[in-house]
């Protein structure tokens, strides 16, 4: 049996196409077509394994995001992206929290002051919510974030 390939070992080769199973287990479908521990056909049930998103904050400051980190949203010194938020007064200090499980993105605005939005519906304090590719993240009323959804 193969043994699977995680991130850093597969590189960026076009032709590894890293999945997680529903069981967790996680290995390249080129390999398998079928989950060695649950059977699952891997091309029709399970999505692909994204390695990174970047984010870009409004005045073009860019982070990214590796399968399994957070970042802290804020101008408190003790986020690695406060200053990226520095001149912007309405961002809270502890404005939001981003999580990416390595499929999905996630965030939870850390009842900020000015609140954070998904496609302009702002979004419930406290409680963490599920950004789809494509969606608009932004915090308070102008401080716009892109992400770019890599595989």
């Amino acid at each position: 049996m193969s043994t699977p390939l995680g991130p850093e070992e597969s590189g960026a080769d076009p032709a590894v196409d890293m999945v997680t199973c529903q069981c967790g287990w996680t290995g390249d479908r080129n390999e398998f077509e079928q989950c060695p521990l649950s059977g699952d056909d891997l091309w029709d049930s399970v999505p692909p394994v994204r390695q990174l998103i970047e984010l870009t904050v409004a005045d073009g400051a860019r982070f990214s995001l590796a399968p399994g980190s957070g970042l802290g949203l804020g101008r408190d010194e003790s986020y690695p992206a406060a200053a990226a938020f520095a001149a912007h007064t309405n961002v809270s200090r502890y404005h939001a929290m981003l999580r990416y499980d390595g499929e999905k993105l996630f965030v939870t605005d850390t009842d900020s002051s000015n609140g954070t939005f998904i496609d302009g519906i702002k979004l419930e304090p406290n409680r963490e919510h599920r950004i789809e590719p494509g969606a608009a993240l932004r915090l308070a009323a102008d401080v716009p974030i892109t992400i770019d959804w890599r595989s």
